[in-house]
């Protein structure tokens, strides 16, 4: 198989304001872990035809011992990455309960707005906007905006509307795409594709893929340019076909618009002369029930999600290795 990469997200009901967890998974990795579930789930009669992480939540801890630890073994290298806008309005000062109440602190008072008061609308609204904008600020999209304008800045080979994925415009293009009547759309619509970017340009932020594009820059050119090390970044991420499940095509279309910006200004004005023509790579939503791989990645999401929910970032560290949390590798 191709290089590739396949994602699923998972939250609970339609709030808003809890914490959406997507799972990625590369297409080398070994499913055993999901197989191993599928094939105890159909010995208990428990195999609805589809596993579904709220079944492996409940029968994990009824394993035994082993077995769930050779479980876990494997599924703790599957990568998570999650987002909490509850944790954007902590460090503002603000915190939300499940009944959608707000407590401020001003001034070391601590000042409640009720669903009820006469200006809560207004205020969820005012938050909903600032956090949609705030959100995709920690995405791999800023990330893209930077790299292209340090390539920009030594080889123009954008063309004259590539500005509009400088950092300064950034907001403008991406959420002028999204819902703006309902800011509540708008802020779920930011934030599915806050998981989906990272899951589709996941090599730009990833540590281990940048010290190997540095070092194979360093072999190349004497003198380091950051033009070759973005332009070799971005192919990196270029280089794998995205799979996900059905459910947003909306940030699907916005993924594909950049990754066509990249590739056309690449093979057309060839940075590096040893460089091939990079073909675009599959971006494709799948429905999870054709796909044994983004069935997995919904498991792996689900579980992720009601460990965070239970036990917090804490808890999600002691069973995964490799979690992105409101854009931060932890």
């Amino acid at each position: 198989m191709e290089k590739a990469s396949f994602a699923d997200e998972s939250w609970r009901g339609n709030q808003w304001f809890r914490p959406k967890v997507l799972a990625h998974i590369l297409s080398d990795k070994d499913l055993g872990w999901f197989f191993e579930l599928v094939k105890i789930t159909k010995e208990k009669n428990l195999y609805p035809g589809e596993l579904k992480a709220h079944i492996v939540i409940d029968l994990l801890p009824e394993l035994d011992y082993k077995l769930r630890n050779r479980i876990w073994q494997d599924l703790q290298n599957v990568i998570i990455i999650i987002t909490d806008p509850r944790e954007y309005l902590s460090t503002m000062g603000i915190k939300i309960y499940e009944d959608g109440a707000f407590q401020l602190k001003i001034e070391k008072r601590n000042i409640m707005i009720e669903p009820n008061d006469e200006n809560y609308i207004y205020f969820v609204n005012s938050l909903q906007d600032y956090l949609s904008g705030r959100i995709l600020l920690d995405s791999p999209i800023s990330d893209i905006a930077h790299s292209i304008s340090e390539i920009w800045f030594n080889f123009d080979i954008f063309p004259a509307n590539v500005d509009s994925f400088f950092p300064n415009s950034i907001l403008n293009t991406i959420l002028s795409k999204m819902n703006k009547k309902e800011t509540k759309k708008k802020i779920i619509n930011s934030i599915k594709l806050f998981l989906r970017s990272h899951s589709a340009f996941f090599e730009l932020r990833d540590p281990e893929t940048k010290n190997k594009v540095l070092e194979k820059i360093k072999q190349k050119r004497p003198i380091f340019v950051s033009a070759y090390y973005h332009y070799e970044l971005l192919s990196q991420s270029l280089s794998y076909d995205r799979f996900f499940d059905e459910g947003h095509s909306q940030s699907i279309t916005i993924i594909k618009n950049i990754q066509d910006i990249l590739i056309q200004a690449f093979n057309k004005h060839q940075i590096f002369c040893d460089s091939t023509p990079i073909l675009p790579p599959k971006i494709i939503e799948l429905d999870s029930k054709k796909d044994i791989r983004i069935q997995a990645a919904d498991v792996a999401a689900g579980i992720a999600r009601n460990i965070y929910e239970t036990k917090g970032i804490k808890g999600l560290k002691e069973r995964f290795n490799y979690i992105i949390f409101n854009g931060r590798k932890i």
